[in-house]
């Protein structure tokens, strides 16, 4: 879930929980301090910058907090017919660079917690509550996603998913994978050992 800070005022005790964190996404009404003490929103500090793909970071922190803080700011362009969009991470890390790298590698976790229930195998379903029962179960869809996408690989090799005309893509990587596992499971089970057997070549990022 994105965690999200909408208002001008922080209490001390809410500016404690931020410096726990490394990297957080905000919205543009965020209201920032900038050194000379000046309060401005996010979004007014963004109306001049550029909307392109190279970053744009600056030093702020939040009203009545002393926490120093660095801001990354990225233009994410949207699908076609679809308007784009500022991806903004705030980070207590000098770098905010690594920030926006952190908070893309979170979208993985993401993805993988989708496949695991809503879009996949509906792992909350199950309304256990014993943890050495949820333990095991874990095990088992770690096994399961991993031989999805091992099909997945074997069924695509080096190529990437069509587009459809809106921009996205026909399937995810996980889907591609979890039919063909279904697939073979019931009429070549030969593939399906082969696709968890066999070593494939390493993936590059497709556009």
């Amino acid at each position: 879930m994105v965690r999200t800070i909408a208002a001008c005022s922080v209490s001390s005790s809410r500016s404690g929980w931020i410096r726990r964190l490394f990297a957080i996404r905000v919205k543009q009404g965020q209201c920032v301090a900038l050194a000379d003490g000046r309060l401005w929103t996010i979004k007014s500090l963004l109306r001049r910058r550029r909307k392109s793909r190279s970053l744009t970071t600056f030093e702020a922190s939040l009203p009545d907090a002393s926490t120093a803080l660095s801001l990354a700011a990225k233009w994410i362009d949207g699908r076609k017919g679809q308007q784009g969009e500022w991806l903004i991470v705030m980070t207590n890390s000098p770098n905010a660079k690594a920030a926006i790298s952190a908070y893309k590698n979170r979208w993985a976790v993401e993805c993988l917690f989708a496949d695991a229930k809503t879009r996949g195998f509906n792992m909350e379903d199950t309304r256990m509550t014993a943890p050495d029962k949820i333990d095991t179960l874990t095990a088992i869809l770690a096994i399961a996603v991993t031989w999805a996408h091992r099909c997945a690989t074997r069924t695509m090799g080096l190529k990437a998913i069509k587009r459809k005309v809106h921009g996205r893509r026909e399937k995810s990587w996980f889907r591609t994978g979890l039919d063909a596992l279904r697939a073979w499971i019931t009429f070549a089970p030969q593939n399906a050992v082969r696709a968890w057997q066999n070593q494939f070549p390493k993936r590059f990022k497709i556009p």
